[in-house]
């Protein structure tokens, strides 16, 4: 190969890779350069309705003055997501500008898969990940609701919790328990009472059962099989706290 076509293997490549990272300095300059167009937000799951864009919209003209029409200079998108994720229900941001001059927000909400009550205190959403969040006005999705003794202070509450996420979220995302199970009260002797919206029985656990999905599965077949020939107001009490059987009353 001689000296000029190695040249040009090497100057060719080199030409191109300058002239796509000048090509994408401009369009950088160029966006910032340029006046807000608009502010697009999409809040995810949309089958959740703790955040509206309208209102996100409101707070962000409120809270930093941001609108259409704003010099792109002036936006500061990491205050944006700082901004949006100090909300209870926000999950995540991530905010980022377009060469057209437009805004694109994206927002994930925190899921609630429960509802702690307590007497004389203000409920609170578990979520997804076990964290504790405020009720919002105006929107309260149908979730099984959790009763925990009043002694228990804070850390106490938040370790059990953690303790029992994995089976509050089995109950969440089978379609079965979701719409069966209304309430699940925990005793000061290491029970759980699990209360269905049907059946009106009470349902006995105990609170660190491993083999919960083995014992639930123990139930459904006692539900879809037994009950429907002994009768659904036969028993008073289903008793799960034994190996291998269920134990009626």
């Amino acid at each position: 190969m001689n000296k000029y076509l190695r040249l040009r293997m090497f100057w060719v490549p080199l030409g191109l890779l300058l002239s796509i990272g000048a090509l994408l300095l401009f369009a950088t300059v160029r966006a910032q350069q340029m006046p807000c167009q608009g502010i697009h937000i999409s809040v995810y799951p949309p089958t959740l309705h703790f955040l509206h864009p309208d209102s996100l919209r409101m707070s962000l003209a409120r809270q930093m003055a941001m609108r259409p029409g704003l010099p792109s200079e002036q936006i500061n998108l990491q205050r944006i997501e700082e901004h949006l994720q100090s909300f209870p229900f926000v999950s995540r941001v991530q905010a980022r500008r377009n060469p057209n001059g437009n805004i694109h927000i994206e927002l994930w909400q925190k899921k609630p898969i429960a509802r702690l009550t307590r007497q004389g205190k203000s409920d609170q959403f578990i979520t997804l990940k076990g964290e504790l969040v405020p009720l919002t006005t105006g929107y309260a999705p149908r979730v099984m609701t959790i009763q925990l003794p009043d002694k228990m202070n804070t850390p106490m509450r938040a370790r059990w919790i953690q303790d029992q996420l994995a089976f509050l979220t089995y109950i969440d995302t089978h379609p079965f328990w979701r719409a069966q199970i209304a309430s699940i009260a925990y005793q000061p002797n290491g029970e759980l009472l699990l209360y269905p919206q049907v059946t009106h029985q009470r349902i006995r656990m105990q609170a660190n059962e491993k083999e919960f999905a083995a014992k639930l599965a123990q139930l459904y077949a006692f539900y879809t099989r037994v009950l429907p020939n002994k009768g659904w107001t036969t028993y008073k009490e289903i008793d799960l706290r034994f190996d291998h059987q269920i134990v009626c009353r």
